[in-house]
């Protein structure tokens, strides 16, 4: 501890570091280490700068930061993208539990403000973009700036009525002023390079255009892949890996918002995401190390050549990209088996879906050829694969010629033979493969689709509340025959229903 402390010294010789040791630090937070001195964790994260450019007085943040959790967490976020090598990864047996740590939190704290619109939260979301964007990481900083602005319109700043609800004083008031004025002049200078999300002649967000979207895309992509330094040791190079799991993560949370309300600028943030999925999917790959296939990941060589920690760890990157990529087509895709199955044919959502379900199959079979305890790697593997199995379900239920069929029941079993793979594992998703199998014997794809949002909303270990005894297969009868399917029935409420859970599409949940 001592030599962080003089590590942080050295960092920030102008500064006087006064921080007490962290006796006895959680397990989830040990990364945290100035957790319990808020004060210096403030110092640590920024300059007089920072603050200068947000006309914020200083006494305002730290008050904050000692009630909120979220703009607290965000401090220490942007101050760690500071932090040198050797500082923090002593504490961790890896650099893998490191990552899954700070991915995790993260995740968490994007959660939050999410699900919990505030002022914090785009103080947070702001903090952490500016950090970025002086690192030189544009492409990322774009990314939390565009939350941030969601959540400014979501909670009102820029709506001088909402901000008399939002302050009881003429200072708190103007603080808030001071935000969405800043949030303006970001768009306007900040970014030249990126499009501009707010228009000119007024407070109104505008979805971008194809070909300035299309730019963006290219920005962002570069920027999120032009650190390779998984394989270099410390906290920066780590981060950057980490980093592209809390994308995912992120968009999970951000599909499921826009799925339920249509909103323009999250769409946005989705496309920026999934531009970043696009090439990242194949830089992890070309990032591999020797004795991996470029192409489906084959497995060749002597296992003693492989290092398991970052070659597991990197395809479970790409196998979790590839899974985004099809939430991505998720929402589409349930409301067209819900209102019209029909239209599924003409759209290109299903078929790119279906393609990008038979892509992580095949990276599935690879991987478990080599390692069949990779499903026990990643507590999410269930969900994942549940909604590969979904979309070859329906391309069995959908008489397409230009579907496989024959791949689809291939693909379909070993999905199911996976999820029960994993429930041996774990007692927590123990009837997934039992309802997949039970979905078979439904021929309404409206009630399917319901069935499988339902199952989603639940989190990303479902359960069947109050009837753990009953049959799995009476139990789903009844839930069909519950289902509503009246003409007047809404279908965007019955698949993702407006609760606390955010996870409704992902299987992601808080």
């Amino acid at each position: 501890m001592d030599r962080i402390y003089h590590g942080i010294s050295e960092l920030y010789p102008h500064r006087i570091v006064t921080v007490q040791p962290v006796l006895q630090l959680s397990k989830e937070l040990q990364y945290m280490l100035f957790e319990q001195d808020r004060d210096y964790l403030i110092t640590l994260a920024f300059t007089p700068r920072l603050l200068k450019d947000l006309n914020i007085p200083d006494t305002y943040i730290r008050e904050c930061a000692k009630e909120n959790p979220i703009l607290k967490y965000a401090l220490y976020c942007a101050g760690s993208l500071y932090a040198q090598p050797g500082m923090v990864p002593d504490y961790f047996p890896s650099r893998l539990e490191m990552a899954k740590a700070y991915m995790d939190k993260t995740t968490s704290f994007i959660t939050s403000i999410m699900t919990r619109p505030s002022i914090y939260g785009v103080l947070a979301l702001i903090f952490i973009s500016i950090t970025a964007n002086r690192l030189r990481r544009e492409g990322e900083g774009y990314l939390y700036y565009s939350l941030a602005l969601t959540i400014a319109k979501e909670v009102g700043i820029n709506n001088e009525e909402a901000i008399k609800t939002l302050a009881a004083h003429d200072q708190e008031r103007e603080i808030i002023r001071n935000i969405w004025w800043f949030l303006y002049q970001i768009d306007s200078k900040f970014y030249e390079k990126n499009l501009q999300l707010i228009k000119e002649d007024s407070n109104q967000i505008s979805l971008p255009g194809t070909s300035e979207m299309e730019n963006s895309l290219n920005l962002f992509g570069k920027e999120i892949l032009s650190s390779k330094g998984w394989y270099t040791p410390g906290i920066r190079g780590l981060s950057a890996h980490a980093y592209h799991i809390l994308l995912l993560r992120i968009h999970g949370k951000v599909l499921s918002f826009h799925y339920q309300s249509r909103n323009k600028t999250l769409q946005g943030v989705s496309l920026y995401v999934m531009g970043c999925l696009e090439g990242s999917i194949s830089e992890w790959r070309r990032c591999l190390p020797e004795g991996i296939s470029s192409s489906i990941f084959t497995i060749q060589g002597n296992d003693e050549i492989l290092d398991v920690e970052n070659t597991w760890y990197s395809v479970n990157i790409i196998f979790r990209s590839i899974h985004t990529k099809v939430l991505i087509y998720m929402p589409t895709v349930l409301e067209l088996l819900v209102v019209s199955n029909e239209t599924l044919q003409d759209t290109p959502y299903f078929h790119d879906a279906l393609e990008t379900a038979n892509e992580g199959v095949e990276v599935l079979k690879s991987i478990l050829a080599k390692n069949p305890q990779f499903y026990m790697c990643d507590s999410l593997f269930s969900a994942l694969v549940f909604d590969f199995a979904f979309l070859f379900l329906c391309a069995l239920k959908i008489d397409f010629f230009d579907v496989d069929t024959k791949l689809a029941q291939e693909n379909f079993n070993i999905s199911v033979q996976c999820i029960k793979m994993y429930s041996l594992a774990s007692e927590r998703v123990p009837f997934l493969a039992e309802v997949l199998e039970n979905l078979l014997n439904l021929t309404d794809l409206s009630q399917i689709a319901i069935c499988y949002a339902q199952i989603k909303s639940q989190g990303e270990y479902p359960t069947y509340p109050e009837a753990p005894a009953q049959n799995i297969g009476e139990i789903f009868s009844q839930f069909c025959s519950s289902v509503s399917t009246s003409d007047d029935q809404q279908p965007m409420d019955v698949i993702s229903p407006m609760d606390d859970t955010v996870s409704n599409v992902t299987g992601w949940s808080e």
